[in-house]
């Protein structure tokens, strides 16, 4: 089993603001992410995007290009410095199914 380093709440701060300076740039990136989380079977991933560049206008048209595209995307929070998703590939179960 591999263990990875757990990183400070500052370094976390410091990765979202690197990948997060435009929409092109978080779409890729959360891309990238789905990429990487699917070839561990994962059936979603929750991405983490900080506000200093992404507006709630910007936040719509990212939810709504993966949605486009066939994922199912959950606002998980939101808060002053970050926006949160869950992002799933797996087809939604319905409830009561």
């Amino acid at each position: 089993m591999q263990v990875q380093d757990a990183i400070s709440a500052d370094q976390a701060r410091q990765n979202m603001r690197a990948v997060t300076q435009s929409p092109d740039e978080a779409i890729a990136s959360i891309s990238e992410a789905i990429r990487e989380a699917s070839t561990r079977h994962r059936g979603h991933t929750t991405i983490f995007l900080a506000r200093d560049h992404i507006e709630i206008e910007d936040m719509n048209r990212i939810v709504a290009y993966f949605r486009k595209r066939g994922f199912t995307v959950e606002d998980r929070c939101q808060n002053r410095d970050t926006f949160a998703l869950k992002i799933s590939w797996y087809p939604a179960q319905r409830r009561g199914a």
